[in-house]
């Protein structure tokens, strides 16, 4: 068995819990091969999720992997049942960085299915404090489409399916590399919101960070 995952999904609207439904129904499927604690909405609050970390950690079998989809701005994670609204900032403690960063036996990887999140330096903070890896965005992931919503929930779900499976980074840029294509086979066949879609989440893959 891999070591353990922590999904968050704190947001509320429609939109966003569909990937936090879209993550269920994974962890779902694949069973009992693999330890997942989920955290949803209230449950995901700051310092529920530093516990959740730290217990884990104590217990000595910690979680080698965090991955989360809510809002977010450059360097911050959003998070509405949070203080000032903030589930993580580069500005935090570095004690408190430091637990998202890496358990008691080695780096985490962590991914942040956010709007910004890897502008500015949090991305750089948690390497440097010792993660395995950390992948997000420096734009936004939207879409004004089913078909949209649908390629983007996709996309999460490989991602995470990815990292369960203790791949590194090189693997998740083949995610990328592969849905980039899947994209330009799609899009000269697509139309209106649809096509703008593709288009936009064509630019938004092409600066995803992956680093580790």
């Amino acid at each position: 068995m891999s070591a353990p995952l922590l999904s968050i999904d704190t947001a509320y609207e429609p939109d966003l819990v569909l990937f936090a439904r879209g993550r269920t129904d994974l962890y779902r499927e694949i069973g009992a091969q693999f330890a997942v604690t989920q955290l949803g909405q209230t449950a995901a609050d700051r310092a529920r999720v530093l516990r959740t970390l730290a217990r884990a950690d104590v217990s000595q079998n910690p979680y080698g992997a965090v991955v989360v989809s809510s809002h977010g701005e450059p360097s911050v994670v959003l998070d509405d049942d949070s203080p000032d609204n903030i589930l993580l900032s580069n500005d935090f403690e570095k004690a408190d960085l430091t637990t998202w960063a890496r358990s008691t036996q080695g780096g985490r990887v962590v991914y942040f299915c956010c709007c910004f999140t890897a502008k500015g330096p949090l991305f750089d903070t948690l390497l440097d404090l010792g993660a395995k890896a950390v992948i997000g965005f420096t734009s936004e992931p939207s879409w004004s489409s089913t078909e949209g919503q649908r390629i983007w929930r996709d996309f999460d779900l490989e991602i995470v399916k990815t990292i369960l499976f203790g791949q590194n980074a090189a693997a998740i840029e083949r995610v990328r590399d592969h849905f980039l294509d899947r994209i330009s086979r799609s899009i000269q066949a697509s139309a209106g919101n649809y096509r703008a879609d593709l288009e936009k989440m064509t630019l938004t893959l092409g600066t995803m960070v992956i680093r580790g």
